[in-house]
């Protein structure tokens, strides 16, 4: 016997779940089915015992060679019978029956069993059956017979002389060993060793336990100790052996007590090996997953991938791709793929999207560019899913070539107009059959549409009345040339007819063979046509050539002798009995009544026909359209009127729907232009003749280049050109000329025309003039750029007056503060302060003016950072306290929430507080002012709020929205009582709406106005530098107090006014030694002869260089680069802080400036040097 090992890393054979079965204790062992195989003869012809497959009824199906040789039978004879009706076999527990019930419960089954074989004598063998599923309906089964079998009765082993058993046990062909209670051998014959790859002396005397896998040595030597004690007397099992080399061998084996003549009771064990049987059956599970993942759909290539690599495929797969198994398997589906696919995309890119998007177990279906090993490109339809085998994920993609497919739609497009209103039936079908094309004839006769029968095979509308070969004729003769006769064929719900079919080759260009045409009409009537219209030969030709149509006969009357059965069909009658009980005109629309009266009177006046149009109405009220041709003919002896009528409703829509189109298209406003995908004319509407001049017959077939102006360069049209070609539409502005030479302005979409294959068949181009547009818009830039220039000489007017009037401020409010310091006596005191008031009247007026100008320029910046609101109410306060005091009334803050804040520009947030506060005081008289910070809920969102209370004489309500307009107040005209520009609460509320605010007005007549300012809120940690300030401020001027004169900072000032100059030099007096230049040029002089610990820079310095110029160069000087430099400039339009601060100014200043402030400012810059 030949050695059967399976050498495997765990040292076992895969195998099913084992369930128990009543069989299983007398030599049967059970296992679980698996699923049917997909080639179940090929399968069993490789199997080298005898068997046979069956289906789920257990009728035998497969049959092979070795079976027929065991049991005499060919395959022929056995197919169809059940088992039990050929094969005798014994058993003392089993029969046909039981083994079914068992294969039916999902197990399979292995048995010792005795069978006749056809000499008619009984044989032992090993029995195998095993079940097969289709998901998990039971489908059939495999039953072998292995020869090899012996059956022995070892119960009876004790009554032989050890002689005898001695000869029994040594040419025994099974592997036989003799064994004591300890599972030491005594014996084992040749047969036995050898099969363990040992010779006999190897393992007498050794542990039999070295021949049995740990696991299994276990049940053995349980059963050993049970038979040296006679409490079992045999035992039957299937276990596993190791081979000598380490290899595995499953086995039957058979095991009892043994009494030898001397009395002792040891154990005789006979194995089988079984091992050839466990390979059948692992393969028969690994040939059914490769069918079934490889070969489902074997008229398709197949791959089997893991995730993007190819790791199998089918044969076919080889076939379409030109290339060996080698070249293709660890390859990916973009390496056999162009870079790109048609519509763009990187073949790359999008396989892996398509891999991706199944792999998540989503379906793909798609179309594909794909290329051969020979580099020849060709196109493919892709279905790629996710499966699982043995638990693990791969992809499967069916691939199905359509080039020819593809090739035959386009070529068959061209056919299609031509033959889809032919009143024949016209089959189009390529060489397998496989419908590719049907006219509205076909799909009324069988009663399809067009999406259920494209794509299926010619066979379904073939009936079985026809003879045997007759297919197999016709597609002879097709190749021939063609073939005539009649066959008859079936509707989509059954009902068979005759047709008279002719057929021929459809051939491209090149005459080369595409594709298989048939034409056909329906017979059926003419045929009974023939045996029922016997009256005249004249009647019998009239009905054959108008049988295709509805076909009725009148009189002269107009009522209905005869209707066939397309008439009934149109009209809605139902037999030729009820027909005669109508007259033609109930069927008439009221519209083509007088029409109908009209061509029957024809007849009445010697006519012999007419051809017309109806509309008609049939029994079921539906309205239709009909063509009509009328005969004069011999009825039943009579003369009488044959009309043949013809449905041509969807002709008529079809019409009315292309000349609603056609008229759209005429009337369209815009140029139309169509063209073929060369740019060819096809045709232009009248609104193209009114733009460009030319008539549609000076146009058709010129190409569409003709209105080139040559303004455009050549990368434009090869843009627009490579845009509509790949299928997209273009759209774009163009320079034309008209057929006068003149040139206009184009705006012209081109949209590309495709068939249902995705062919660019035609072009359309949509074009409007946009001449006047164009102008309109050119007159509009124009106009911006002026309105731009105006803006920017406002710009420059506003910032010369406010140099100007600034300027000549710095000596009016100078000498005016120190007059009202130094003079003693209160007149000349009181002037002194009068030119001062109104100086900073003056001042404010022009701040006013500059504000409200940025605003309406949106050139304010907001400079955002959090702000804490109750300060800055304080720091407000102390600026107008003096101011309220001159006019005895309080001033006070109540500060309900120290630490509410807002994120808000501290600056503007000064001038707003500053802006309420002034007037409030302005205008009030007795009492005073309140100014109360705390948060509150408006619209859903916390705010903080400010409420500015006065007691003053109060606001008339329909004056609240007057008082924020500009240049208005509430006192208005030569009697106002209070002076100001009416700009103050117009510029409040525009800054508190810039940084997201609201402002409210409450007021009474006499009693006063309160002012509200909400913002949003946040809660601040508020650090103060004003006590810090003061002290660098306090510790400077202490300084300057103690140090000698000589060793005060030395300043230079650099100013070309006077005035500027006197007032700068008293203000800063003892904090500061300042030397002084005019003008730009003596700075630069003075700077690199000496150090200057502060530079003051006025920015307008006359003729010659400018203080901005002067600061960059300054700057320059090695020993300049970190000493300040203060603007200090008249110049505080938006953008000119932001532009001295870039060119070097370290700080900047406004003129004019107040003594107190200005000073504080050069001590702090000061104290910032040490």
């Amino acid at each position: 016997m030949k050695n059967h090992a399976l050498k495997e890393s765990n040292n076992q054979i895969p195998k099913k779940t084992s369930k128990k079965s009543p069989l299983t204790g007398n030599g049967i062992r059970t296992g679980m089915g698996i699923n049917y195989p997909l080639n179940g003869k090929n399968l069993l012809s490789s199997i080298k015992d005898a068997g046979y497959i069956t289906d789920n009824k257990f009728r035998i199906v497969h049959w092979n060679k070795a079976a027929e040789n065991l049991f005499g039978r060919t395959e022929k004879g056995a197919a169809g019978k059940l088992p039990e009706e050929i094969i005798e076999l014994k058993h003392d527990f089993y029969n046909h029956k039981k083994l079914q019930q068992t294969l039916l419960t999902g197990n399979s089954v292995q048995a010792a069993v005795s069978i006749r074989s056809k000499s008619g004598k009984w044989k032992n063998v090993l029995l195998s059956a095993m079940p097969f599923f289709k998901g998990n309906k039971f489908s059939g089964v495999l039953v072998t017979f292995n020869q090899g079998q012996k059956k022995a009765h070892y119960e009876d082993a004790s009554k032989l002389n050890d002689e005898k058993f001695r000869k029994i046990f040594e040419n025994y062909p099974l592997m036989n060993f003799l064994v004591d209670s300890k599972g030491i051998v005594l014996n084992v014959n040749k047969n036995g060793a050898a099969e363990l790859g040992y010779s006999p002396d190897e393992l007498i005397g050794k542990s039999v336990k070295k021949v049995f896998l740990k696991q299994d040595w276990k049940i053995v030597r349980s059963h050993l100790r049970n038979c040296t004690n006679q409490t079992e007397k045999t035992f039957k099992w299937q276990l596993r052996k190791i081979h000598k080399n380490g290899s595995i061998i499953w086995v039957n084996e058979t095991a009892c007590a043994y009494n030898s003549s001397k009395g002792k009771t040891d154990v005789l064990i006979a194995c089988e090996n079984i091992t050839e049987s466990k390979l059948i059956h692992r393969e028969l599970e690994e040939n059914e997953k490769k069918f079934k993942t490889l070969f489902e759909n074997a008229n398709d290539a197949i791959f089997l991938m893991l995730e993007d690599i190819f790791i199998d495929c089918n044969n076919l797969t080889l076939k379409m791709f030109n290339c060996s198994r080698d070249e293709i398997i660890g390859k990916t589906p973009y390496d056999f793929s162009p870079a790109f696919q048609p519509d763009g995309n990187s073949s790359r890119e999008l396989a892996l999207e398509k891999i991706s998007n199944a792999l998540k177990g989503e379906p793909q279906f798609f179309y594909w560019k794909h290329k051969k090993a020979t580099g020849e490109l060709f196109d493919v339809e892709v279905s790629l899913n996710k499966i699982s085998i043995n638990d693990k994920i791969y992809l499967q993609a069916i691939v199905r070539d359509i080039t020819t497919r593809l090739e035959t739609e386009a070529k068959m497009n061209m056919l299609a107009h031509a033959l889809k209103s032919i009143t024949q039936i016209i089959t189009v079908t390529d060489y397998q059959n496989n419908i590719l094309f049907v006219n509205d004839a076909f799909l009324k006769t069988y009663n399809y549409t067009e999406k259920e029968i494209l794509g299926a095979n010619v066979t379904v509308i073939r009936s079985d009345k026809n003879p045997e070969g007759l297919y197999s004729e016709i597609k002879e003769g097709t190749k021939r040339g063609g073939w005539k006769g009649q066959i008859w064929n079936k509707s989509r719900e059954g009902k068979e007819f005759l047709v008279s079919m002719s057929t021929s080759i459809v051939r491209d260009e090149n005459r080369k063979p595409i594709a298989l045409m048939s034409v056909a009409q329906d017979i059926t009537e003419q045929k009974a046509a023939e045996e029922a219209l016997k009256e005249s030969e004249e009647r019998f030709r009239l009905l054959v050539e108008n049988m295709l149509d509805a076909v009725i006969i009148i009189d002269f009357k107009g009522n209905i002798k005869f209707a066939n059965s397309a008439s009934f069909k149109l009209i809605g009658l139902h037999d030729e009995v009820n027909s005669n009980k109508y007259n033609v005109t109930n069927f008439i629309h009221p519209d083509d009544f007088e029409k109908i009266q009209s061509d029957l009177s024809r007849f009445t006046e010697g006519n012999t026909g007419f051809i017309s149009e109806y509309k008609i109405i049939d029994i079921n009220g539906k309205e239709k359209w009909v063509e009509a041709l009328g005969t004069a003919i011999k009825y039943k002896g009579k003369l009488s009127n044959l009309v043949t009528l013809r449905d041509i409703t969807e002709r008529k829509k079809s019409e009315e729907q292309l000349n609603l189109l056609f008229t759209a298209l005429k009337s369209a406003a815009n140029g139309v232009l169509i063209s073929d995908r060369e740019g060819n004319i096809l045709w232009v509407n009248p609104a193209f003749t009114d733009l460009t001049g030319y008539e549609l017959d000076e146009v058709v077939n010129k190409k569409s280049n003709l209105l080139k102006s040559n303004k455009m360069n050549k990368e434009f049209y090869s843009e627009l050109w490579q845009t509509i070609l790949k299928g997209n539409v273009w759209r774009g502005e163009l320079i034309n000329k008209r057929k006068d030479g003149t040139l206009y302005n184009e705006q012209m979409t081109i949209t590309p025309v495709k068939t249902s294959s995705d062919q660019i068949t035609h072009f359309i181009a949509i074009k409007e003039d946009i001449s006047d547009r164009k102008k309109a818009m050119n007159e509009l830039v124009r106009a911006k750029e002026q309105a731009e220039e105006m803006n920017r000489l406002k710009s420059r007017f506003l910032a010369n007056m406010s140099h100007e009037l600034r300027t000549p401020l710095v000596g009016i409010l100078g000498f005016s503060e120190l007059l009202g310091e130094e003079l003693v006596e209160p007149k000349k005191r009181e002037m002194a302060d009068r030119i001062l008031s109104n100086g900073k009247r003056l001042l404010e007026t022009l701040n006013s003016l500059l504000d409200l100008s940025r605003i309406e320029a949106n050139k304010i910046e907001i400079n955002y950072s959090m702000v804490n609101i109750g300060s800055a109410v304080k720091n407000s306060i102390r600026l107008y306290e003096a101011f309220a005091a001159s006019k005895k009334l309080f001033l006070k803050a109540e500060i309900i929430d120290s630490e509410v804040g807002a994120s808000l520009d501290p600056q503007i947030l000064n001038q707003i507080l500053n802006n309420l506060i002034n007037n409030a005081i302005k205008y009030t008289n007795e009492g005073g002012v309140t100014i109360k910070v705390d948060r509150t809920l408006y619209q859903g969102v916390m705010c903080a709020r400010i409420i500015v209370s006065d007691t003053g004489i109060g606001i008339p309500e329909q004056s609240f929205d007057v008082i924020f307009q500009e240049f208005r107040q509430v006192s208005e005209g030569f009697g106002r009582q209070f002076e100001g520009t009416g700009l103050g609460l117009t510029i409040t509320k525009k800054f508190v709406e810039l940084m997201k605010g609201k402002i409210f007005v409450e007021s009474k007549v006499g009693s006063g106005s309160s002012f509200t300012v909400l913002f949003p809120a946040y809660k601040t940690t508020f650090v103060s530098k004003k006590n810090e300030e003061k002290h660098q401020k306090k510790s400077v001027e202490e300084n300057l107090d103690e140090n000698n004169h000589i060793l005060l900072p030395l300043v230079l000032l650099v100013e070309d006014d006077k005035v500027s100059w006197d007032i700068t030099r008293i203000f800063l007096k003892n904090i500061c030694v300042i030397e002084l230049a005019e003008n730009a040029e003596s700075a630069l002089e003075m700077v690199q002869k000496k150090k200057y610990d502060l530079i003051l820079m006025d920015i307008n310095l006359g003729p010659g260089m400018n203080g901005h110029e002067a600061s960059k160069k300054i700057r320059e000087l090695p020993d300049y680069k970190d000493v300040p430099i203060v603007a200090l400039t008249a110049f505080v339009l938006e953008g000119d802080k932001e532009r001295f601060l870039s060119s070097g100014c370290s700080h900047f200043i406004p003129k004019p400036f107040e003594r107190s402030d200005f000073r504080e400012k050069i001590s702090t810059i000061l104290a910032e040097i040490k």
